[in-house]
């Protein structure tokens, strides 16, 4: 049996319109900083994003964040702890879609590359700290890394790193 994984939404981006109908997507995240301070992102033709992705039916919150950094940048990845859950509200840009997205971000550390990345239109994309502010399409994925550097006490000043 697998182990069910439920986190409350710690914060909503978005407005949520009165009388309409969301489809619910829940996704996991990965939030993975690498030794020079960069943040690991998924470059698509829609624009950046964390790496992870939707949660497919029978898995658990692991398996998916697991299955989804393989498929778009060819690595294992190392699981730490959640960071939090958000949610946005948003009218989809293919499909007049209204959506509730449900993210839960973690923590984690880039494995091995496995060479098999099969996301064709994905690309691996190490972005600095002090660039990466709303550089994401997803405003709940942006507030992600803000906590992430709160939590971690990083910062930039004058282009240097700097650990609290």
């Amino acid at each position: 049996m697998k182990k069910e994984v439920k986190h409350m939404v710690s914060k909503y981006f978005g407005e949520k319109e009165e009388g309409v109908k969301y489809k619910r997507r829940e996704g996991v995240y990965a939030i993975m900083m690498n030794a020079n301070g960069q943040i690991a992102t998924v470059k698509t033709p829609r624009g950046s994003f964390l790496p992870g992705g939707g949660i497919e039916a029978g898995e658990d919150h692991f398996e998916a964040l697991v299955r989804e950094v393989k498929e778009e940048i060819g690595h294992e990845v190392e699981i730490g702890s959640a960071l939090a859950t958000y949610g946005q509200f948003l009218l989809g840009k293919k499909v007049p879609i209204y959506y509730e997205l449900i993210g839960t971000c973690y923590e984690c550390r880039m494995g091995k590359d496995l060479g098999c990345k099969t996301e064709e239109d994905h690309e691996l994309e190490w972005l600095e700290i002090n660039h990466i502010s709303n550089k994401l399409v997803l405003e709940y994925q942006n507030y992600a890394i803000e906590e992430f550097l709160l939590k971690k006490n990083l910062y930039y000043l004058n282009d240097s790193l700097i650990l609290d």
